[in-house]
């Protein structure tokens, strides 16, 4: 999986795609933690930061944002946190949007938006699941030939919070998840990364 960026308007910036791939801005692999951050963030808005976000359920079973919404909550702390707005299938410009579309080859991708001065502005997020993929939209143990919604989505909303992929295993943030495995809970290094970013836990 990979993430490749690409050019769009001056007036947004830099967008860049994100497959849980591995290309890095600011690199940290201690004894402690390891992290990567991405080259934007939230930290120029007032804080506590909210990130306001919509859900689409179109085409997938009933429940499916619930398991979404779950995942995000864990980023959370007295510094950060994912607030979702009514679910939708009809996004504005200025909210985050989680949908399922068909095609691609990577089980998920998020895209992140700066904007603004400095240039390390996270503006919007917005993340694709692969509609296409055989999910587990459960809690339950994902099947051997399944990606598991709920471990993609935390990663995945990882790349919201301004961290990038790390090339190793054990971390949320890993390159790589297996299919029919699940990784479900933020680890050490995970927590040491967004901590970097907005500040320590009171």
């Amino acid at each position: 999986m990979e993430h490749t960026l690409r050019s769009i308007a001056a007036a947004m910036g830099l967008v860049r795609k994100v497959a849980i791939g591995c290309v890095c801005w600011i690199i940290c692999i201690s004894s402690a933690s390891a992290y990567k951050r991405l080259a934007g963030d939230w930290t120029y808005q007032a804080s506590p930061l909210e990130s306001h976000i919509v859900v689409c359920e179109k085409g997938v079973p009933p429940g499916t944002a619930t398991i979404i919404k779950e995942a995000a909550a864990k980023w959370n702390y007295a510094r950060f946190k994912f607030v979702f707005d009514a679910d939708s299938c009809e996004p504005d410009s200025t909210a985050f949007y989680v949908y399922f579309e068909p095609g691609g080859r990577d089980p998920a991708y998020t895209t992140t938006i700066k904007s603004g001065t400095p240039e390390n502005q996270l503006s919007m997020c917005k993340m694709r699941f692969n509609a296409d993929r055989n999910w587990n939209f459960s809690l339950n143990d994902p099947q051997p030939n399944q990606n598991d919604l709920a471990s993609v989505a935390l990663h995945e909303f990882g790349h919201c919070v301004g961290l990038d992929d790390l090339p190793m295993s054990g971390p949320v943030m890993q390159g790589e998840l297996l299919l029919g495995t699940k990784l479900r809970e933020l680890q050490a290094d995970d927590i040491a990364g967004r901590n970097a970013i907005y500040g320590p836990e009171f």
